[in-house]
């Protein structure tokens, strides 16, 4: 509902889009909201403040999903070693006896 509100709200052309976009990335979310006829401006800041929710939600996934898998991957690693380990129990007692006549 709120879309076709702003559809209807927000019709006209940006003039330079690499000024918005630049001006959007740096904060200028106000600025660019006060430039919009007042009837308009609701729609606007509801749009930018659903952008802004929606793209920080994508890197918040994106984010964990990688911490999930470096996690998984740290995991078998970790295990992999500790399998390798339990595999050679002689070469462990040969360091500990090189250790031990040092």
């Amino acid at each position: 509902m709120m879309a076709a509100a702003a559809k209807s709200d927000l019709t006209g052309q940006v003039t330079d889009a690499h000024a918005t976009a630049q001006e959007l990335t740096g904060g200028g979310a106000q600025a660019i909201t006060a430039q919009v006829p007042a009837t308009a401006r609701p729609a606007l800041e509801h749009l930018l403040t659903t952008a802004f929710v929606h793209g920080l939600n994508t890197v918040a996934v994106i984010g964990a999903a990688l911490a999930a898998i470096t996690a998984l991957i740290t995991g078998f690693v970790l295990r992999r070693e500790t399998w390798t380990a339990h595999d050679h129990p002689e070469s462990a007692d040969e360091d500990t006896d090189a250790l031990a006549h040092a």
